[in-house]
């Protein structure tokens, strides 16, 4: 003999829903992803001389070909538009210029 089905829960979806926690009570860390992105957004644009990691040695070089870039249409060139092994070229031959400008 097989068992009855289950009942039928007797609370609505509207009760059911005030028991379901909020995105921020389940990941207290969204505010903080925010906090990143602003973060991100507040360093200056042209990169500084003093930022010497080869992706904003490029992104100097790539402002003089682009006198009214900013820096959201850098960041487009840099991440969509090159390749991971014209990223890895241009690290090298920055590295190599750096020890040249050392010696």
């Amino acid at each position: 003999m097989r068992d009855a089905a289950p009942a039928a829960s007797t609370t609505s979806s509207a009760e059911n829903a005030e028991d379901v926690p909020t995105v921020a009570e389940l990941s207290p860390t969204v505010k903080s992803c925010k906090k990143a992105a602003g973060a991100l957004s507040s360093k200056p644009w042209p990169p500084p001389d003093s930022e010497t990691q080869p992706k904003w040695i490029y992104a100097r070089k790539w402002l003089e070909e682009h006198p009214e870039g900013t820096r959201s249409a850098f960041e487009h060139h840099y991440t969509k538009e090159l390749s991971t092994s014209e990223k890895r070229k241009l690290s090298r031959q920055y590295a190599k210029a750096a020890k040249v400008r050392d010696a």
